[in-house]
């Protein structure tokens, strides 16, 4: 006799049970992340969070908080430029709502600002730093292929592939190092969090 896909496939399945308390919470976390996702994106004050947190009872309640911190932490990253600032404060006010501890985290925050201030200060002190390091090679292509081409050549340090290269390595020290710290901060966070 020749089964079908079904068939085959319920036989399969015939001993597996659905944990429906695992389903559930899969569901209510998964819903605490789509909650923080339209806060960041705006669509959601964080007072309508906060109740939309705070609505669910018990380990449901649990568990859109723990997808809402998930987002939230995982917004939490090392900046690329200053635009930076206005992605930070609705992180800190989504955290405020899922934490209830606005002082803690502010605090937090205040320190988490002047680090990542830091940061592009030293990112841009450190790109200054090889860009005058590589200067005078720069300068020598330069003359060689004015030379070459009988007119005058600009080049710009980001076309050397030496200094691309050289930036990157040290950019990515920078970067691990304050990563680490900035893991730190999360973990602070996340104690916050668990102490509610």
């Amino acid at each position: 006799m020749i089964k079908s896909a079904l068939e085959i496939a319920l036989e399969r399945t015939k001993g597996i049970e659905v944990d429906k308390k695992s389903l559930a919470a899969h569901d209510k976390t998964e819903e605490g992340k789509r909650l923080t996702g339209r806060f960041l994106a705006g669509d959601l004050s964080s007072k309508e969070l906060s109740e939309a947190l705070t609505e669910a009872k018990d380990e449901e309640a649990e568990w859109l908080r723990e997808g809402s911190f998930s987002v939230l932490a995982a917004n939490l990253t090392l900046p690329q430029d200053d635009s930076y600032k206005e992605r930070l404060e609705r992180v800190r006010e989504g955290l405020v709502a899922v934490t209830g501890q606005k002082k803690q985290v502010s605090y937090l925050f205040e320190q988490v600002e002047q680090f990542f201030e830091q940061y592009l200060e030293n990112q841009e002190q450190l790109i200054q730093a090889l860009e005058k390091q590589f200067a005078p090679r720069l300068r020598q292509r330069e003359q060689e292929m004015e030379r070459q081409f009988g007119q005058r050549v600009s080049l710009n340090p980001a076309q050397d592939p030496e200094f691309s290269k050289m930036l990157k390595q040290h950019l990515g020290k920078l970067e691990a190092q304050y990563s680490e710290a900035l893991k730190q901060a999360k973990d602070q966070l996340r104690a916050l969090f668990q102490s509610r």
